[in-house]
C-alpha cells in the first residue's frame, strides 16, 4: 500500500520544526524532565498529524487532522514559554522557537481553510468536490 503526502515541502518543515523542538526539548530535559517530555511528545504528534492530513483524500479527514495538528502546536507554545522561564533554554531559543511555531499554525489554519473548501453539498445533500475558484 502507498502513502501519498499531498505536500512534501510542507511535511519536511513540519517535520525538522519537530526535531528542533525535540533537541530545545532534550537540552532542558535536566531542569525539567517531564516538561521536556512534554514538548517532545507533541513536537512528535503534530508532524504525525499533519502527515496523516496530508495523506487523506477525503476533506473532512484531512481538515480534521490539521485542526488536531494546530492544537498541539498551540499547546507547545506555553510550554516552550515556561522552558524559557524554568531556564531550560535561552530567551532568544524560546522567541525563536516561538515565532517557528506561530508560522507553523498559520500554514495550518491555510490548510484547514483549504481542506473545508474542497466540499460542497449537492443538491440531494451528498458532498460533492468545490469548484475551483480564480481569485
Amino acid at each position: 500500500m502507498t502513502y501519498r503526502i499531498d505536500d512534501l515541502d510542507i511535511y519536511r518543515k513540519f517535520v525538522s520544526a519537530a526535531a528542533q523542538l525535540y533537541r530545545i526539548a532534550d537540552d532542558g530535559a535536566a531542569k525539567a524532565p517531564s516538561l521536556s517530555d512534554q514538548v517532545q511528545r507533541k513536537a512528535l504528534t503534530a508532524v504525525t498529524l499533519l502527515a496523516s492530513g496530508l495523506g487523506f483524500w477525503e476533506p473532512e479527514r484531512k481538515a480534521a487532522e490539521f485542526a488536531d495538528s494546530k492544537r498541539e502546536i498551540l499547546e507547545l507554545l506555553p510550554l516552550v514559554g515556561l522552558m524559557g522561564s524554568l531556564g531550560c533554554i535561552s530567551q532568544e531559543t524560546k522567541r525563536d522557537a516561538a515565532a517557528e511555531l506561530n508560522d507553523l499554525a498559520k500554514i495550518l489554519s491555510g490548510l484547514i481553510r483549504g481542506s473545508r473548501r474542497r466540499v460542497t453539498t449537492g443538491p440531494e445533500g451528498e458532498q460533492q468536490p468545490a469548484e475551483a475558484s480564480v481569485n
